[in-house]
Formats: structure tokens, sequence, C-alpha cells
């Protein structure tokens, strides 16, 4: 959720002048260029938490909500950062958002 919200709140940051570990990394003065220039790197970190995430995962006993566990973790992680990643965080589609 951290390096989420860093993304998230890239530009901010750099105009603020307050830590962003993408800033930090990086050192581009938007998001949209650090995207651009680093896209896949970025990608990179972002899939070694999600394995890492589903291979602990792996090894927790759950004795109740596992699968609501795993729809946040497995899913909606993932989901969250291609929102933010894409600009796309406040625009779901009607079809996605009704509860199933």
């Amino acid at each position: 959720m951290y390096l989420i919200d860093a993304l998230d709140d890239y530009d901010k940051d750099v105009k603020k002048g307050n830590y962003n570990p993408f800033y930090e990394a990086f050192g581009e003065k938007t998001r949209a260029e650090m995207l651009a220039k680093n896209g896949e790197e970025a990608d990179f970190v972002f899939k070694s938490v999600f394995a890492a995430n589903a291979e602990n995962l792996k090894n927790i006993r759950f004795y109740f909500n596992h699968d609501l566990t795993d729809n946040i973790i497995l899913r909606g992680l993932p989901a969250a950062t291609q929102r933010v990643k894409c600009g796309c965080k406040d625009k779901i589609r009607p079809e996605k958002a009704r509860l199933r």
C-alpha cells in the first residue's frame, strides 16, 4: 500500500519536497516522466512485491475470511496499482463496482 500511495503522490511529493521512494530511485520531475523512462523497473518492483505476497499468503493458516483476504491481497492491490499507474484511479466502470 505504501508503494501505491507513493506512486499516486509522486508529483505532489516532488513539488513539496517530501520523501518519495520512486523519486529517490529515479529522480524524474513528474510521475509521467518517471513511468515513461523507468516504467519497467517500477513494474518489476510491484510484481516482486505481489509475488512475495502470494507466496507468503500460502503459509498463513486462516480460520475464516480466507477468500476475502485473498481477494484483497491477490486481486485488489494489483488492480489498485494499475488504476493509479494509468491515472484512472477514480474511474471505475459501473459493472465492476457492483457487489457480486
